[in-house]
C-alpha cells in the first residue's frame, strides 16, 4: 500500500486526488518544498493535512502550521480536532496557549518568527520547546501570499530566513503571479527544490451579475418618453448577468451608467434600504441564499442589517429555535454565561438571527463572531452581512456574494478595490459539491460606477505578484548579533527577498545607464560634427537666458541686448539648439540613475550602519557591535516600540515609583485604538511628566531614523483616550451591572466598540508577558509582581481568551 493510500485509510478518504495534490503529496515524500496555489475551495488543503500525517505518524516528527490572524488559528484548531481525534493538537497564539508539547502546533507566524529570534539568543524565555533542528518534520505557511502585507509580511520573510534549511515547507495561497519567481527565492535561501502545484481552475465557476433597480413609483412621474422607456428597460429585469467565463457584458454596465447619469439630473438617489430588501428578496425567491454581503465599514455592516425589514426565511421555514440555541450553546461552552447574554448587542444579535441576518465584523466580541460563522456554516444565517476580513481564510458554504460598494476607504483615501482584494471576496462564491456555479453581484446603485477599463481591471487582472516587504528591525539585528557577527548579520539580509529587488533594481538601473550613455554619444557626435563650437556657444546663451529670469533692472535690459544681438546674428546655430537641449537633458538623466543605482547598490549598508550608530547612541550596543544588557532587554519586547520603552524603564528608576494603575495607564496610550476626531483626548491629565518624555524619545528616534534615512520604526503617536477607561475597568467593574454600563458608556462617549476594547485588554495581556519576562531577565521582581497583577486583574467578566473553537 502507498503512503498516500495508507493516508486515505487513516482519514477515510476515499474520493480521487486532483493532479496537483498528487503532485504535493509525492513532492512531500521527497521532502521537497511545496507550493500550493488555488481558488478556494479547490481542495489545497488537503496536501498539509497529508504532511500532518506524513510527518507526525510515519516519520515522528512534529509539525508547525502558521495562519496570519488568531481566529483562523482557533478555527483550524477546532477543524483539526474535529477531523482527527486522535491527534495531539495544540495552539499558541499569544494570549491563548494549550498543549504546547503537542505534535501538531497551531501559531501565528509571529509566535513563530520570535521562537526562531529567541533560539538565535540562547538566554530568552521560549513560549514552546522543541528542538527546530532535530524536531521539527515541516512547516505548513497557510495563506502564504500574507508575505506581500505591507505590515505584517516581514514577518513570513524573516521566518523563512531563520528557519534550518533542511526543515520543508508546505505553502498555501490564493493564486498568486509570477509565483516561479517566490519559488525561486525559496529554492536559493534554502537549497532546497520548490515543487509548484498550481491549479487555476475553479471548481464551481462563477457567474458576475449587477442588480439595479427603482421604486415604480419614481418612474411613473418620469413625463419624457425617452428617459421613461429607459428605466422601464432597465428594471424590467433586475438581476442581470454581467460576466461569464465566457464573456463579459458591458453594454449592460453602460445601461447603467446612463440611468445613474439621468438619476443624479434628477437628483433623485434611491434609498439603500430599498435596494438592499429588493435584491434579497430576488435572491431568496430565485433560491440564491445563502449569501454573503460584504461592506467595507462595521457601522454600515450594523446599520444595514437593521434596514432588512422582513424574514429571510421562506413562509414556514423560520427556525423558531435560533434564540434557545444561541443561548444554550454560550451556556454549555461558558462558566461566565450570564455576562454574555446580559449584553445589549446579544438581544441585538438574536433578533438580527431570528430573521435570518448574521453580521460579523472586528468590533464585535470573538465568542459573538464565532457564533455567526458556526451558524453561517450550518446554514441557519441566510445573508451575512461582513467586512472584508470574513474573506481572509475562513471557510465558509456561500452560494452568493454581493458587493454594497466596489469603493473602500483604506486609512489614506477612498478607492476602488484593487483586483485581488476582489478576487479574494467574489472566491467565496460557489460551494463545492452543492453548486454548479457561485454567484457574485453588485449592487449597482449604491455607487458611481467605475469606467469600463476600471471594469475590466477589476474583472480580468491576473493575481498579485508577491513583493518583498521585508524590514531590517531592532529586534532582527539584536537577536542575532547576540549570537553572530556583523558579516553574519550582513549575509543573512542578503538571503531576503528585497534583496533580489534590490539587484533587479541594480539591472534595471544598468539597462537604462547603457540606453542612455548610447543616446548621449550620439547627440555628442551630432554636436561636434556641427561647424561651430556647439557646446560653448550653447552653454553661454543658456546661462544668458536663465540670468535674464532673474535679472533687475539694468542688468536685465543688458542682457536683453546681448540675447538680441545673438539671436539676430546666430540664427541658423540657434537652430541646432534642440539637440543640446536633449544632450543636456540626457546627461542629468544618467546622474539621476547613477545616484539611484548607487542608493540601490549602498541601501543594505546604509541601512544596518545608521541603525547600528543609532543603537551605539542609545547605549542598545557596545562598540564591538554587540548587545548591551539594555539591547537584550529590548529582545523581549514586541508590543511596544522597544526602545522607546526601554529608555523609560530605565530613566524612571525601573518604574519602582509606580503602582499597578499608574504603569497599566501608561501602557494603554501605546494603543492605537481608532476614535472619532470629537471624542478624541489630546493631552493627559495624569501622568504628564511620564508621557512627554515618552514622547520625547518617540520625536528623537523617528529624527534620527530619518537623519539615517533608515525605515521608520517608531511610527507612534501616543493616544490617551483609554486611559480613564482603563482605570475605571480595573478600579471599579466587579459585576454584570457595572460591567454593562461601562460598556454602554465607552460606546456612547467614545464610539469604541466592546470587540475593541477587548482586543486592547488582550493584548495588554500578551504584553504582560512580555514585560513578566522582562522583569526577570532584569531581577526586578518589584515590577514582574506588579505587572503580573495588572495581567490579573484587566481578564474579568468578558475580557477573557475564550473561543468556542477551543
Amino acid at each position: 500500500m502507498s503512503i498516500i493510500d495508507e493516508f486515505k485509510t487513516h482519514t477515510q478518504n476515499n474520493f480521487t486526488f486532483s493532479e496537483f495534490q498528487n503532485k504535493a503529496c509525492d513532492a512531500i515524500v521527497e521532502k521537497k518544498h511545496v507550493l500550493v496555489t488555488a481558488h478556494t475551495g479547490s481542495g489545497k488543503t488537503l496536501p498539509a493535512e497529508f504532511a500532518i500525517y506524513y510527518f507526525v505518524h510515519v516519520l515522528k516528527k512534529r509539525v508547525i502550521y502558521t495562519s496570519p490572524i488568531k481566529a483562523l488559528s482557533n478555527q483550524k484548531y477546532k477543524e483539526f480536532k474535529e477531523k482527527y481525534p486522535n491527534m495531539e493538537i495544540g495552539i499558541l497564539t499569544g494570549d491563548i496557549k494549550h498543549n504546547p508539547e503537542a505534535n501538531v502546533l497551531i501559531m501565528t507566524t509571529e509566535i513563530l518568527q520570535n521562537h526562531c529570534f529567541k533560539q538565535k539568543n540562547r538566554g530568552l524565555y521560549l513560549d514552546f520547546e522543541m528542538n527546530i533542528e532535530n524536531d521539527l518534520g515541516c512547516v505548513i505557511f497557510d495563506e502564504v501570499h500574507y508575505i506581500d502585507d505591507m505590515d505584517r509580511g516581514t514577518i513570513w520573510e524573516q521566518t523563512m530566513m531563520m528557519l534550518p534549511n533542511h526543515v520543508p515547507y508546505v505553502m498555501l495561497s490564493a493564486t498568486i503571479g509570477q509565483k516561479e519567481q517566490f519559488a525561486k527565492w525559496i529554492e536559493v535561501l534554502t537549497k532546497k527544490e520548490v515543487v509548484i502545484c498550481h491549479h487555476d481552475k475553479r471548481v464551481v465557476p462563477l457567474h458576475f451579475y449587477e442588480y439595479f433597480t427603482l421604486p415604480r413609483k419614481y418612474v411613473d412621474t418620469i413625463k419624457e418618453k425617452t428617459k421613461k422607456q429607459l428605466f422601464i428597460e432597465k428594471t424590467s429585469k433586475t438581476l442581470q448577468v454581467i460576466k461569464t467565463p465566457q464573456q463579459f457584458h458591458y453594454d449592460i454596465l453602460n445601461k447603467t451608467k446612463q440611468c445613474t447619469k439621468e438619476l443624479h439630473k434628477d437628483r433623485y438617489q434611491v434609498a439603500q434600504k430599498y435596494v438592499i430588501n429588493e435584491c434579497l428578496h430576488e435572491l431568496r425567491d430565485k433560491d440564491m441564499f445563502p449569501c454573503l454581503l460584504f461592506v467595507f465599514s462595521r457601522k454600515q455592516v450594523e446599520h444595514i442589517a437593521t434596514q432588512i425589514t422582513t424574514s429571510l426565511y421562506l413562509e414556514g421555514e423560520k427556525e423558531a429555535y435560533i434564540e434557545s440555541f444561541v443561548r444554550q450553546k454560550i451556556v454549555n461552552t461558558f462558566s461566565n454565561w450570564r455576562e454574555y447574554v446580559a449584553l445589549p448587542e446579544y438581544r441585538f444579535y438574536v433578533d438580527l438571527l431570528e430573521k435570518g441576518i448574521g453580521i460579523h465584523h472586528a468590533g464585535m466580541l470573538p465568542i459573538f463572531r464565532e457564533i455567526m460563522e458556526i451558524l453561517y456554516e450550518q446554514k441557519h444565517i441566510k445573508c451575512l452581512i461582513a467586512t472584508e476580513t470574513f474573506a481572509i481564510g475562513l471557510n465558509m458554504p456561500t452560494r452568493t456574494v454581493l458587493f454594497q460598494s466596489l469603493y473602500k476607504h483604506d486609512g489614506t483615501q477612498r478607492r476602488l478595490l484593487q483586483s485581488h482584494e476582489f478576487t479574494q471576496m467574489s472566491g467565496r462564491a460557489g460551494r463545492r459539491n452543492l453548486d454548479t456555479i457561485g454567484h457574485v453581484v453588485l449592487l449597482t446603485n449604491l455607487y458611481e460606477p467605475p469606467t469600463e477599463n476600471e471594469y475590466n481591471t477589476l474583472l480580468y487582472s491576473g493575481p498579485k505578484v508577491l513583493k518583498s516587504k521585508f524590514r531590517i528591525t531592532y529586534h532582527l539585528l539584536l537577536n542575532y548579533l547576540h549570537e553572530y557577527t556583523e558579516n553574519d548579520f550582513v549575509s543573512l539580509v542578503q538571503t531576503s527577498m528585497m534583496n533580489n529587488d534590490i539587484d533587479s533594481q541594480i539591472q534595471q538601473s544598468n539597462k537604462v545607464l547603457t540606453n542612455l550613455m548610447e543616446k548621449c554619444q550620439e547627440y555628442e557626435k551630432i554636436l561636434e560634427a556641427l561647424p561651430f563650437d556647439a557646446t560653448n556657444f550653447f552653454q553661454t546663451y543658456v546661462n544668458l537666458l536663465e540670468k535674464n529670469k532673474t535679472a533687475k533692472n539694468k542688468e536685465r535690459k543688458q542682457i536683453k541686448r546681448q540675447l538680441m544681438q545673438i539671436e539676430d546674428q546666430e540664427s541658423q546655430k540657434i537652430k541646432q539648439k534642440p539637440i543640446y537641449d536633449n544632450w543636456v537633458l540626457c546627461k542629468q538623466d544618467i546622474e539621476k540613475e547613477t545616484q539611484t543605482k548607487q542608493y540601490a547598490e549602498q541601501y543594505i549598508y546604509n541601512q544596518i550602519h545608521g541603525m547600528y550608530q543609532l543603537l551605539k547612541d542609545n547605549h542598545f550596543m557596545d562598540e564591538a557591535n554587540k548587545p548591551t544588557q539594555k539591547g537584550l532587554n529590548a529582545c523581549y519586547v514586541h508590543e511596544l516600540p522597544c526602545l522607546v520603552f526601554c529608555d523609560f524603564y530605565d530613566t524612571f528608576r525601573k518604574c519602582s515609583a509606580y503602582n499597578e494603575v499608574d504603569i497599566l495607564c501608561i501602557l494603554s496610550c501605546f494603543y492605537d485604538l481608532k476614535v472619532k476626531d470629537d471624542f478624541k483626548i489630546q493631552h493627559p491629565s495624569i501622568l504628564k511628566e511620564e508621557l512627554q518624555y515618552i514622547n520625547e524619545r518617540i520625536n528623537i528616534y523617528t529624527e534620527t531614523e530619518l537623519s539615517y534615512h533608515l525605515y521608520i520604526t517608531c511610527q507612534y503617536k501616543l493616544q490617551y483616550d483609554l486611559m480613564d477607561s482603563m482605570k475605571i475597568w480595573y478600579e471599579e467593574v466587579d459585576n454584570i451591572d457595572k460591567s454593562n454600563s461601562f460598556f454602554a458608556d465607552l460606546k456612547l462617549y467614545k464610539d469604541i466598540y466592546i470587540g475593541d476594547f477587548m482586543k486592547c485588554c488582550m493584548k495588554m495581556v500578551n504584553l504582560c508577558n512580555e514585560l513578566i519576562i522582562f522583569g526577570q531577565n532584569d531581577s526586578n521582581y518589584e515590577f514582574v509582581e506588579k505587572i503580573t497583577t495588572i495581567q490579573h486583574n484587566i481578564q474579568k467578566n468578558i475580557v477573557t481568551n475564550q473561543s468556542f473553537y477551543l
